[in-house]
């Protein structure tokens, strides 16, 4: 059996590792201290360890005064939380100053099944990429959440990190080394192109197994990196490709989808052969992560299903 791997427990054991290299690195939390174990932070250093509770907004106001002191601060919620509550701070405290702290939004996109609605956040992109120098990050698995985060900790600005619930196996072996807006080809294929992020790149892959099968070759992108994007890179692998999709657990308007189309039509490019797959209206609540995919025709047998259609219609 493939070892599943909590991202959450990799975060805090990663932020503990980093706090020990670097003395100004502190650690807000608003109640999430125990399930994104940023409480091996909080033991190892409690002077550097703040819990806000629900005050995400104010919280996300103090980060912004502690980098005024020359801290780093690493501010970490639920991302329904942090964008709902905290929005006015995040936009006008952080983003337009251009201040460098780093947000982690955590039980992103579905994972969050189990808690409802208000509690499941699915236009995050939408509206982080509405706002200046912010860098949003998505890690597809505990190895590049690792490089990631020795990454964000050596960069210089306001970085969001798009943080799942869920455990993952991971893809990636031990060299793997992030870069920035950079796309990664994870399977090869030369006729169908997925573009996909996070928790969704393992389900386009058994989406890309299951059409090898019936003869249908396709590759799948790690878009890892949601802004800054490499957009040369992403317009020649458009180029070369038959038939491109876009799967995302988020609103399909201004998701990963939207951006590919927007960046095809100012380069003048046509986009008929891009095909969107993500959320529409709004998810209500399941029993699991696994169920809320099957309900919103995003797990694999879904995009299969959806792509092999596009495909004989092709």
């Amino acid at each position: 059996m493939i070892e599943q791997i909590s991202l959450r427990k990799t975060f805090g054991e990663c932020l503990e590792k980093l706090g020990g290299k670097n003395k100004n690195l502190v650690v807000l939390d608003s109640d999430l201290s125990n399930s994104l174990y940023s409480l091996n932070f909080a033991k190892s250093f409690p002077d550097r360890h703040f819990t806000v509770g629900m005050g995400e907004n104010a919280m996300l106001s103090m980060a912004a005064g502690m980098t005024a002191r020359g801290k780093l601060p690493f501010v970490c919620g639920e991302t329904s939380q942090l964008l709902f509550k905290g929005l006015d701070s995040i936009k006008n405290s952080i983003a337009y100053p251009n201040l460098n702290i780093k947000i982690i939004g955590s039980n992103s996109g579905l994972t969050n099944a189990e808690e409802g609605t208000p509690r499941m956040c699915t236009n995050d992109l939408a509206i982080l990429n509405s706002l200046p120098n912010l860098k949003i990050l998505a890690p597809v698995d505990s190895i590049e959440l690792k490089s990631m985060m020795e990454f964000m900790i050596s960069d210089f600005g306001p970085t969001f990190l798009r943080l799942p619930k869920i455990s993952l196996p991971n893809i990636y072996d031990a060299n793997y080394q992030f870069k920035l807006g950079e796309p990664d080809l994870i399977q090869k294929g030369d006729k169908i192109t997925i573009f996909s992020y996070g928790h969704m790149i393992h389900e386009c892959l058994k989406t890309c197994s299951e059409l090898a099968n019936r003869g249908i070759a396709s590759q799948v992108i790690n878009v890892s990196t949601l802004n800054p994007l490499n957009t040369q890179k992403i317009l020649d692998i458009i180029q070369l490709s038959e038939l491109i999709f876009t799967v995302e657990d988020h609103q399909i308007p201004g998701g990963l989808g939207s951006l590919i189309i927007e960046l095809l039509h100012k380069n003048e490019l046509n986009s008929s052969k891009v095909i969107s797959m993500g959320i529409t209206g709004y998810p209500e609540t399941a029993s699991h992560y696994q169920d809320m995919l099957q309900r919103t025709g995003l797990n694999a047998k879904a995009i299969y299903e959806k792509i092999r259609e596009s495909w004989l219609e092709h």
